[in-house]
């Protein structure tokens, strides 16, 4: 009997493990899919953060013009910044990359 309660315990214990496993691949995937093939980056003015492109680089005037940011303090969770740049063929200031804590 105790080796029954044993043997169910370790069963319930791997089924546990091969959900988390499934959740963290679909996570993955959603992730990727999201990206549309884009990278995080790593961007050495910002060590210990990543970057998203939202376009490419050549588009901007190599500047950062503004910054906004955005955090939940309410949840205490990390938060990203946009940062804004002038456009060449518009001269319109738009999101350049995303930076994620």
């Amino acid at each position: 009997r105790k080796e029954a309660r044993r043997a169910e315990a370790k069963y319930q214990e791997l089924m546990q493990e091969v959900e988390n496993d499934k959740k963290a691949r679909a996570d993955a995937q959603e992730i990727a899919d999201a990206l549309e093939g884009r990278e995080f980056e790593s961007w050495p003015m910002f060590p210990g953060k990543k970057v998203l492109r939202v376009k490419e680089h050549e588009e901007f005037d190599g500047r950062v013009s503004a910054e906004f940011r955005c955090k939940d303090d309410e949840s205490g969770e990390r938060g990203v910044s946009l940062l804004m740049g002038r456009m060449y063929s518009t001269r319109a200031v738009v999101p350049q990359c995303v930076l994620f804590d």
